[in-house]
């Protein structure tokens, strides 16, 4: 393939191939350059002026890939994307877990915010997995696993956007002891209690299947369906303030939170798992808030104290109206 092609008036000639290349034209007695795709309006060819083009292909789509011959039967799925009333998640059909999970908390309108009740509300498997890849309320039982939510039960505002939360799809298996029910509620606190501070503030929560500093990826399968126990769990944070005064820009800070699946001591500083976004998105394998400029997001740690809670444990009749490996 000819990478390179050099012409001067015979450029137009070659207009329908060069339609897919990139044009740069650099005009007779000048320094400037113009870059840009051959499928925007055709720059004015004048005397003297050098077209150089490099061709390459036309980024690809999904409809590109959807029309290629090899998808005349069907291509090959792997998750599923849907938007909930309160989060969208993605769901990993070969683990059986999220994949992630997207939420937005905002400010409440009044001092109690919520009406939705949990109480009666049960697991239940996702209709919208296929029925191979779905997860039953039942998997976990037994398995010393807590069914840990990814998008929180108590961020839900309206009773239908909770009782969402509870689809098996939101669920991931998390150790019950020192996690769910201690370290990562209160993680989930501090991040709902963040909308005290800020107008928006953006989630991402899901697992992590880390190394074992060995080289190695070890991980537990639970229940009939085989699900996979995740090493880590992880949760991002965006969080939005209005922009000050005289300024138009709003004011962003952001935070990762890398987290292993095993009892945490209650004295562990949340600072203590922060990890830089750009490693947590490496070990996901993720792109988090692309419509985002870096260079202006602060560190939530520096704008806040990202100090945790206290929080109440389970009582034992706690436990009895809900069952260690259902509580989340």
């Amino acid at each position: 393939m000819r990478w390179w092609s050099w012409s001067s008036s015979s450029v137009f000639r070659g207009r329908r191939r060069l339609q897919r290349d990139l044009e740069v034209i650099v005009g007779a007695g000048s320094l400037g350059v113009l870059v840009g795709w051959a499928t925007s309006p055709w720059a004015q060819h004048r005397q003297g002026d050098v077209v150089v083009t490099v061709e390459r292909p036309a980024p690809s789509t999904s409809d590109d890939a959807d029309r290629h011959e090899a998808a005349a039967l069907g291509l090959p799925r792997s998750m599923g994307v849907h938007a909930r009333r309160d989060y969208v998640s993605a769901y990993d059909w070969r683990t059986r877990n999220p994949l992630w999970v997207a939420q937005v908390l905002r400010r409440p309108k009044e001092p109690s915010g919520r009406s939705g009740s949990r109480t009666g509300v049960r697991f239940t498997p996702d209709p919208a997995v296929p029925e191979p890849f779905r997860t039953q309320h039942r998997d976990f039982t037994g398995s010393g696993f807590d069914r840990g939510h990814m998008a929180p039960s108590a961020d839900a505002i309206e009773q239908d956007g909770l009782q969402e939360t509870f689809l098996m799809s939101n669920i991931s298996p998390q150790i019950g002891d020192g996690f769910n029910r201690t370290y990562w509620a209160r993680i989930e606190r501090f991040v709902r209690g963040l909308t005290r501070q800020y107008d928006r503030v953006y989630v991402v929560s899901g697992p992590l299947f880390l190394e074992d500093g060995q080289g190695e990826v070890r991980y537990r399968l639970i229940g009939p369906s085989g699900i996979a126990v995740p090493t880590h769990f992880f949760k991002a944070v965006l969080a939005v303030r209005p922009p000050p005064l005289f300024s138009s820009k709003p004011i962003l800070a952001a935070a990762a939170f890398v987290v292993p699946n095993r009892p945490i001591a209650d004295g562990d500083a949340l600072s203590s798992f922060q990890v830089p976004l750009e490693t947590l998105e490496k070990q996901a394998g993720l792109v988090l808030w692309d419509r985002v400029d870096r260079a202006e997001v602060m560190d939530l740690c520096a704008d806040t104290t990202c100090a945790l809670s206290t929080l109440r444990r389970f009582t034992k009749a706690k436990h009895r109206q809900l069952p260690a490996s259902e509580a989340a």
